[in-house]
């Protein structure tokens, strides 16, 4: 079995390294590289279009850190998320120590443990064939073992998913006056020697405006489309595996499972592997299934029956009620950005690698 990442998320380094930077630049005011070019339509547009030192593609952790840490130096910025929410599945749980003493810095690490609180005493990954019998192994039992890190830091390693964190980072963020706008998409953009200018979409109205930003951070997925039109290509091994990630309901699971608070559990049953993780050690759990793409098999394949059937299978309870409540692809990848910006746009978090 392929074992998911349940990866430490660098999204507050990312925000802070980003913002350090263009505060240097902001108060330099070069001319940078990189001049484009910019049609005659873009100098119109640029005319009449709504002007921030900075703009933001992508409301996922990166693009909100960059917004709260930006909004901590009072740089103006607007930030433009495609979908009309903070993300809703489970995922990218793990926060280090360093990206908490950013968020401490930023003064929202007692929110973001407060949010995270259910999952607090959740430690240790562990590998069982099944959650039914009395036979596991734990790979690791402490984050921290010997207590090395808490001895040199103020801050610790936080169990937090990423449809917990958002929301915190989001209200700090507009705390702190950021412009954020979700269902607003980014359409297009040029640069010159001077700025960008964007043509923005709000998806709820389909109405169609242009900003002015002095820089343009790309903070907007694996799949960046600011990375493609600046054409920055990428290197590395590519796709190494694919899971369906299932969010499900089960009353009688957190009896199996006891007081083995564990952060993900690896089940190695031949005939239906995957890896269960916690939501709130009750009725709410996450597993990750095994998808083969390259094999022909559909994403549509992975119908409910079929999701609830493989996890009772892989946990070990054949009779488990099991309601299936959500289902997202998720693809685990090799690859980083032959370079991390252009000119006057910076990409970030995974447009920048994966």
């Amino acid at each position: 079995m392929r074992r998911p990442s349940d990866r430490s998320w660098g999204a507050p380094t990312y925000g802070a390294r980003f913002v350090s930077h263009l505060r240097e630049r902001l108060v330099r005011a070069p001319n940078g590289p990189g001049n484009t070019g910019h049609s005659s339509k873009m100098n119109r547009l640029a005319e009449t279009a709504e002007r921030v030192p900075v703009l933001i593609a992508g409301g996922s952790l990166v693009g909100l850190s960059a917004s709260l840490f930006l909004g901590r130096l009072e740089i103006g910025h607007l930030l433009v998320e495609k979908h009309p929410r903070t993300s809703h599945h489970p995922r990218g749980r793990g926060n280090n120590i360093r990206t908490m003493e950013l968020y401490r810095t930023a003064g929202v690490e007692s929110a973001i443990r407060e949010a995270a609180a259910v999952l607090a005493d959740n430690h240790g990954i562990m590998q069982t064939p099944s959650l039914a019998g009395e036979e596991h192994n734990w790979l690791f039992r402490d984050i921290d073992p010997g207590g090395k890190a808490a001895r040199i830091s103020p801050s610790a390693w936080c169990l937090c998913s990423q449809n917990d964190l958002e929301p915190v980072l989001l209200k700090a963020a507009q705390d702190l006056g950021g412009d954020l706008r979700f269902g607003t998409e980014l359409l297009s953009f040029e640069q010159d020697a001077d700025g960008v200018t964007a043509v923005i979409l709000d998806r709820r109205t389909e109405a169609r405006s242009t900003v002015r930003a002095d820089y343009l951070i790309a903070a907007d997925g694996p799949r960046s489309p600011v990375r493609e039109a600046l054409g920055i290509g990428q290197s590395g091994h590519g796709e190494l595996f694919h899971n369906v990630s299932i969010t499900f309901r089960a009353k009688r699971l957190a009896d199996v499972v006891g007081d083995r608070r564990f952060i993900a559990c690896y089940l190695t049953n031949p005939e239906a592997d995957g890896a269960l993780l916690p939501v709130d050690n009750q009725e709410q759990w996450v597993f990750h299934a095994p998808w083969h793409p390259e094999r022909g098999e559909a994403l549509e394949e992975f119908t409910d029956e079929r999701c609830a059937q493989h996890i009772r299978t892989a946990i070990g309870m054949p009779d488990l009620e099991v309601e299936i409540t959500g289902k997202a692809p998720w693809h685990a990848a090799e690859r980083v950005a032959d370079t991390y910006g252009f000119g006057r746009v910076f990409l970030a978090g995974d447009s920048a690698h994966e």
